[in-house]
């Protein structure tokens, strides 16, 4: 499965969709995506789900089963813009944490 993580806009984002031969999973900015609090809900609460409750709270699952991610991202300040930025910290729980409390 291939995971598309965009924030382009809807036309522009239609059109990368209809470039693909199987079209992808795709994660796009609606406005509505939670900042990560930084909690570590995702592995010591509920593993691999985070404690926010939108639709965004699966991300970790959604990266950990897919076969490829493909991140388009308009460019700040030499990095990710502030919504892949924020589904990256949203999709950490697909990471071993190798916490010891």
């Amino acid at each position: 499965m291939i995971v598309l993580i965009h924030d382009l806009s809807e036309k522009e984002g239609k059109q990368l969709v209809l470039s693909y031969d199987q079209p992808p999973t795709v994660v796009a900015d609606d406005g509505t995506i939670k900042h990560c609090v930084g909690c570590f809900g995702c592995w010591t609460k509920d593993p691999g789900v985070c404690i926010l409750n939108d639709k965004y709270n699966k991300n970790g699952a959604l990266l950990g089963n897919a076969t490829e991610v493909h991140i388009f991202s308009r460019c700040y300040y030499g990095g990710f813009s502030p919504f892949i930025k924020n589904v990256l910290d949203r999709s950490i729980s697909y990471v071993h944490p190798d916490l010891r409390i």
